[in-house]
């Protein structure tokens, strides 16, 4: 028909393109349905291991001691669950802010009541890195001394800028105003959990997400710890919300420009926690996928990709790379230079190699080596090693 398709076969292809779509519609619709039975099924599993892990320990050999106060907790949980249940008549926002200052209020009387609570294992070894590094204003000769421990990069990279900053300001008494900051920013975090959930969950539910996330315990016990751990928690919820409003909320251009701003600085200190910024790379990654199952046109998707991956990647990579490069030079020590994927016994390495060239050395010049640098000079070495 003089290269025009006939009217069937026109009929034929919008059909099976509008059956395409229709399927990646469908699927993303799921993925939006099961996303709340993924995060209670999330929720759940945090609850077992926190009871696991007592357990664990006790069949190791530990002791009991712990079982009166988390029987205690289980009991206030429990008796917080039944009056939550019976909060339907009032508006579920002050139901949700309720629970987030009550939480607060627990969590602020824990960080003053523990403000002695000592430091060990891991957490001591971050404050020497904290106070050693803020007190020095980052000078060299600390820095080196520093580079002794191990996973040198990964400690220093997460003294900044959070830990960094409060010690300057609070000096000595920087554990008692981090744990305060711990306090609000796990109050933050049950404020985003809320923001979430106001997109997932229909209304009724989501005071339950936000009272499951409260009532966890390390959720309520970790405001009296030294570490990153609820930073890096944080400002992956945080990137995950700009994310999101660029994938799901079309905001406008100057709204998009700061959200994908916003990513990138999260981005950033997520990869000076080390780790999290995969995590959330890969969370950002689906939800441009979801977007694409949604029906979104590709130059439209092709927009979002750049705004939600790519300004935050051009934020953050040359930011991240340049502080870890300012690392390993101020790291530097006599046995040369240190890199950020040196194994743990990166010394005693380089201490031996030091040794072997100074053997050299002095092989030539106290007994000469005919052989040169070769294989005559490894037999002088090995022989005076025998005696």
């Amino acid at each position: 028909m003089n290269g025009e398709r006939a009217p069937n076969e026109m009929d034929h292809a919008a059909g099976g393109s509008g059956r395409r779509g229709e399927w990646g519609r469908g699927l993303a619709e799921w993925c939006t349905s099961v996303s709340a039975v993924t995060l209670a099924v999330c929720l759940l599993l945090a609850w077992g291991a926190s009871v696991a892990a007592p357990l664990l320990k006790t069949a190791g050999g530990g002791s009991l001691d712990w079982l009166p106060g988390a029987g205690g907790y289980l009991a206030v949980v429990l008796l917080l669950a039944l009056l939550v249940s019976k909060t339907r008549r009032f508006p579920e926002h002050r139901v949700v802010w309720g629970l987030i200052a009550l939480s607060a209020g627990i969590k602020l009387w824990l960080a003053v009541r523990f403000a002695i609570f000592p430091l060990h294992a891991d957490q001591e070894l971050f404050h020497r890195f904290v106070r050693d590094m803020a007190d020095s204003r980052l000078n060299p000769d600390i820095l080196r001394v520093l580079s002794a421990f191990y996973d040198y990069p990964v400690w220093a990279g997460r003294v900044l800028p959070i830990h960094y900053l409060i010690r300057l300001a609070a000096g000595p008494g920087d554990v008692f105003w981090t744990r305060l900051l711990n306090v609000g920013v796990s109050s933050a975090m049950l404020a985003v959990v809320y923001g979430f959930s106001r997109r997932l969950l229909p209304e009724g539910k989501r005071r339950w997400a936000v009272f499951l996330m409260m009532a966890l315990p390390f959720q309520t016990m970790v405001v009296t710890d030294y570490s990153h751990h609820l930073l890096s928690s944080f400002y992956f919820l945080a990137g995950l919300w700009c994310a999101w409003e660029l994938v799901f909320q079309s905001p406008r251009a100057i709204s998009r420009l700061g959200l994908s701003l916003g990513a990138g600085v999260c981005l950033l200190l997520m990869m000076w926690q080390r780790g999290t910024h995969w995590i959330a790379l890969g969370t950002w990654m689906a939800l441009l996928a979801w977007a694409g199952l949604r029906g979104t046109g590709l130059r439209r998707w092709a927009g979002l990709a750049v705004h939600v991956v790519g300004i935050p990647l051009l934020v953050s990579l040359p930011l991240a790379r340049g502080y870890d490069s300012w690392l390993d030079w101020k790291g530097r020590n006599p046995s040369g230079r240190r890199g950020a994927g040196q194994p743990r016994n990166w010394r005693g390495r380089a201490v031996a190699g030091i040794r072997r060239r100074a053997e050299v050395r002095w092989i030539r010049s106290n007994r000469g080596c005919a052989a040169g640098p070769g294989r005559g000079c490894a037999r002088d070495i090995r022989r005076r090693r025998r005696g």
